[in-house]
């Protein structure tokens, strides 16, 4: 039986830790992540804006600006575009178990702001889609991700067939 992330658990470390202390983990991890992925060539288009999460269930205010495809914490800039909605609906929409359309057009997200920002930044949502394997050869190099990311697909899977493993064992 898979037990799920107890997602509202969230809310207190998020009302706890200082918004600023948020926005400055938020920008390291998503830098991190942006490393490899199509989406950095769109970044440039918003480049100045800052943009706020307002996560409402949990009183948190996440501010960040985006300067040459990184995200910065934006320190005390009012923002060009704020991005509204609860721990669970954020929760869908950065573990991509809900699409983004189907979060705004539900009210469950609302974003407000400069219209063409918003618009951008919407855009981005849904178009995101990660890219594992050029995440890890940007962050190991072609040298070190190669062999890793083969082992990678000889794991088994659950759910996957697994035509690496067939071949091992002829």
């Amino acid at each position: 039986m898979s037990r799920s992330f107890p997602v509202s658990a969230l809310r207190l470390p998020l009302r706890a830790i200082p918004d600023r202390v948020h926005a400055a983990m938020l920008a390291r991890v998503f830098n991190h992540l942006l490393r490899g992925q199509n989406i950095g060539a769109r970044l440039p288009a918003l480049d100045g804006k800052t943009i706020r999460l307002a996560i409402t269930d949990a009183a948190c205010r996440i501010d960040f600006t985006i300067r040459a495809g990184r995200l910065l914490p934006a320190g005390n800039r009012d923002p060009d575009v704020v991005i509204r909605g609860r721990v669970e609906d954020f929760w869908q929409l950065a573990t991509r178990a809900e699409d983004p359309d189907t979060l705004f057009f539900q009210r469950r997200l609302g974003i407000e702001g400069d219209t063409a920002t918003g618009l951008h930044v919407k855009n981005l949502l849904d178009a995101l889609d990660y890219d594992l394997e050029a995440h890890v050869r940007a962050v190991l190099g072609e040298r070190l991700a190669g062999p890793l990311l083969g082992l990678l697909r000889r794991l088994p899977v659950p759910g996957r067939r697994n035509s690496s493993s067939e071949s091992i064992s002829k």
